[in-house]
Parts: C-alpha cells; structure tokens; sequence
C-alpha cells in the first residue's frame, strides 16, 4: 500500500486525505492544532470542517511533521495560502518534497531529480 501525507487538515486536506484513502492509499494528515487531530483520530470525523464525513481507517492525523512525511511516497500541501506574498519577489527557492519517482512526477527545472516541487516565496 502506498502512504501519503497530507499537510493542513481544513477542509481541503481532509477531502484530499479522503480521496486518497479511497484510492487505496494510507494517508496521514498533519494539523497544527493538537486537539483536532486528536478528535479526527477519534471519531473518524473533522468535526470542525466537514462533520458529516466519516474517514477511513486508513487516514490518521497528528500534530508532529515529521510524523506525517515519515515513509510518505508523496506529499500534498493543503494549507492556507493566505501568508504568501501578493507579488513574486526578485528570488525563488524550490523545494523538493520527499517523494519517490511516479509516473506523474515532474523534474524542474529539466533535468533535474525526480520528485515533486513546489515553488515556494519568502517576503
């Protein structure tokens, strides 16, 4: 079985944990509040963004990143995108996330390792 995780677990990351999951993909979420992660893992809901959802046993969630990434054959990035800057600034940095190779994988820039990027800017 494949693992995922799944960073943020608003209403978009449980939907994609969600999904995932019912492709056959063991998925673990990371939220930064302790108390929600503790409730999903307990009632199999995210009570505070889709309550009417029940998870899968294979979706749990934690507080702890490097948790969540740990074995992960592929990451998603499900948070606010409200911190990033309205502008591109001067510079751009790529991070590359803990992925194995996949077919769907692009290399940036060409060339480059295989595994998934994400742009990411700091003011």
């Amino acid at each position: 079985m494949s693992r995922a995780a799944v960073f943020g677990t608003g209403t978009w990351g449980t939907a994609f944990a969600l999904v995932l999951a019912d492709a056959g993909t063991e998925v673990a979420m990371w939220g930064r509040r302790r108390e929600l992660c503790e409730a999903i893992n307990r009632s199999r809901r995210n009570t505070d963004y889709l309550p009417d959802i029940e998870l899968p046993g294979a979706v749990r969630a934690t507080p702890d990143p490097a948790e969540a990434a740990s074995g992960a054959d592929l990451v998603v990035l499900a948070v606010p995108s409200q911190p990033i800057p309205p502008r591109r600034p001067q510079g751009r940095t790529w991070w590359c996330l803990p992925s194995r190779p996949r077919p769907f994988a692009r290399t940036w820039p060409p060339g480059g390792p295989s595994c998934l990027r994400t742009p990411f800017w700091s003011a």
